[in-house]
Parts: structure tokens; C-alpha cells; sequence
């Protein structure tokens, strides 16, 4: 029986189906390498032990799969990209100077911040088609609109505290699977940028406890209360940019497989 490129048994492995794996005269990659290098196996290339391409030969039927689905993630996560400029602009328009001075302006920044996460979490919905983790965070997404309406509908202090709370805590929690479902799809395609999502996260938590931090702190003294704040807040932004700048790697690397 001919050994493959990839060192397994075609008629005994178990993923050539679920990939549809047509043989090293087919798709694969190792066997292109192979074959464009004029050898009958890895063994003995000088390149082995730093190759990308074999490395990903435990996860290659996740990599297959994924690389499949490449030109699906790039449309989406470019989408989800750009979305971050009427999101500015809301975020401007629904600034604390707005609403003494222009409430005109920050209500209508209120609905442009609720259509934005509207068309966030439908982004996100369609990218569960592929990762179930995304699916916990439109959930968590969808609630977060519906208590942004309630606050817009109601001017009684008790309701718009209680509503305000809750959509923080489910945005912290939507943010949470966001990360893990971009960390997750990025496994056997880019394992590096993989971990700084699972890293920035914790970055998110550390700037959020900060501000947190610092609002009790102002209490005690309000000078080093409201620098704490500040701090948090300068590491928020920090977070929200890097976010970003992940999102766009991620659309870049899959369209690389396009």
C-alpha cells in the first residue's frame, strides 16, 4: 500500500469523509509541498521543524474545514469591521454635553447606538452559523437593545438604574463570548492570534475593574479617585483599538485562504 505524504492511511483514516479529503493527488497541502519540492515525504527537509504547514497537521481537518469556510469569515469579520464608524459617531453624539445642550442630538445618537448593536448582533448571528459561541453573545447582545429601548421609553430613576446595570453585566458577558468565539475559529488558521484574543479579555477585565476601582475610590479622595477612572478609562479605549485591529487581522488572514 502506497504511504501518503502526510504519513496515514487513506482507507483507515477516519477524516478523510468529513473533509472530503481527496489524497495527496487532491487538496492537501503537505502533499503540495511535497510534491512542488520534488520529495515523497517531510522526513529529511530542512525546513521541518519550523514548517507552518505541518505543524497544523494535528488540527489539519479544523484547518481544512476552516479554510473552506475562509471566504464566509472574510466578508463577515470586514463587516463587522467597519461597523465601528457610526459606532464612534453614536458614541459622540450621545455624549454627557449632548444631552444638556442638544438633546436632539444625543436621542437620536441613542437610536443610531441601538441600530449599530442591532446590526452588531446580526453580524454575530450569522457568524454562529459557524461558531456556536457567537450564538451567547447576539443573546446576550439582543437583551442589551431591549433594555436600551426601555431607557429611552421611561424617565422613572429606579427603572433606568436597574436597566442600566443589567445591560452593563450583559455586556461584559456578551463581550466575554465574542472573545472566546473569535479565539476559537482562529485555532489551526492563526493559534498566535488565537491566544491574544483569549489575552485581551483578560486586559478588558483588568481596564474594567479599574474603573470600577476608581468610582468606590472617589469616595475616599476625589483627585486619586478620578485618576484611577482615567487611567480605566485611557485602557478601555486602548482595548476597544486593539479589538479592532484583531478583527481586521482576522479578516485578513482568512481572506488569505481565499
Amino acid at each position: 500500500m502506497k504511504e501518503t505524504y502526510c504519513g496515514k492511511i487513506c482507507e483507515e483514516c477516519l477524516e478523510r469523509e468529513k473533509i472530503n479529503c481527496l489524497g495527496c493527488e487532491g487538496n492537501c497541502d503537505i502533499g503540495k509541498c511535497c510534491k512542488n519540492r520534488d520529495r515523497e515525504s517531510c522526513d529529511g527537509c530542512i525546513f521541518k521543524s519550523s514548517c507552518v504547514i505541518l505543524e497544523k497537521a494535528p488540527t489539519m481537518t479544523e484547518y481544512k474545514l476552516k479554510k473552506e469556510k475562509a471566504p464566509f469569515f472574510t466578508k463577515w469579520l470586514t463587516y463587522l469591521f467597519w461597523l465601528v464608524v457610526p459606532n464612534v459617531i453614536s458614541n459622540i453624539m450621545t455624549n454627557n454635553t449632548f444631552e444638556t445642550n442638544a438633546p436632539g442630538i444625543y436621542f437620536i445618537g441613542n437610536i443610531i447606538n441601538i441600530i449599530v448593536v442591532f446590526i452588531y448582533a446580526f453580524i454575530l448571528l450569522q457568524l454562529s452559523k459557524e461558531e456556536k459561541l457567537y450564538k451567547n453573545a447576539v443573546i446576550c447582545r439582543g437583551i442589551t437593545i431591549l433594555t436600551a429601548i426601555l431607557v429611552l421609553l421611561t424617565d422613572v430613576n429606579s427603572i433606568i438604574l436597574i436597566t442600566g446595570i443589567a445591560a452593563i453585566i450583559l455586556m461584559f458577558v456578551g463581550e466575554y463570548y465574542e472573545y472566546k468565539a473569535h479565539s476559537h475559529v482562529l485555532v489551526g488558521i492563526d493559534d498566535v492570534l488565537s491566544e491574544k484574543w483569549n489575552n485581551l479579555w483578560k486586559w478588558y477585565i483588568g481596564v474594567i475593574v479599574t474603573v470600577v476601582f476608581g468610582i468606590f475610590f472617589m469616595f475616599i479622595s476625589i483627585v486619586l479617585g478620578a485618576l484611577v477612572v482615567i487611567a480605566g478609562v485611557i485602557g478601555v479605549i486602548v482595548v476597544g483599538i486593539t479589538k479592532l485591529m484583531y478583527i481586521y487581522r482576522m479578516a485578513e488572514k482568512f481572506e488569505e485562504y481565499c
